[in-house]
């Protein structure tokens, strides 16, 4: 005779194994998180879904609704227990919300940020640089007439 504890572990691994078989068939990613533990950060997966044209499903989290739905940015749909994905995956991904999901995407695209991020390092590093020249002049040491050229502090 199995226990509760085993019986509700088969009945969650079926409900999963038929929430899957429905993504599969309807273009959509399924996210669950462990609810206890709410450990879940902003996964890459979800972005790159949502540009691939897939809708999300993920798993709401206690205390973090208002963040999650913010990085879905539209184009997706929160649940709050695994039973619930089959319904909302029954049909194939509405355009709407595959293309709210496409737009949302984008604010994730390297190709866009990493201009602000080189600049991000650039002056990062010339303040760096500048501070470290400061202090050897505070100091009285001047590392630059020491090697005869400006130090590499990249």
């Amino acid at each position: 005779m199995e226990t509760s504890e085993r019986q509700g572990e088969k009945r969650m691994r079926d409900r999963i194994r038929s929430a899957t078989n429905t993504l599969r068939a309807t273009d959509w990613l399924g996210y669950p998180s462990n609810t206890k533990i709410n450990k879940v950060g902003l996964p890459v997966g979800i972005p790159e879904a949502q540009a691939s044209g897939i809708g999300v499903c993920w798993q709401e989290l206690p205390g973090r609704r208002e963040q999650q739905l913010e990085f879905l940015g539209g184009g997706g749909v929160l649940f709050r227990d695994i039973g619930e994905v089959p319904e909302i995956v029954a049909s194939v991904c509405p355009e709407e919300l595959r293309l709210r999901g496409i737009e949302n995407a984008r604010k994730c695209d390297i190709e866009q940020h990493k201009g602000l991020l080189s600049s991000a390092w650039d002056s990062a590093k010339a303040r760096r640089a500048a501070m470290l020249v400061d202090r050897g002049a505070a100091s009285g040491f001047d590392c630059r007439a020491a090697s005869g050229r400006r130090p590499n502090l990249a």
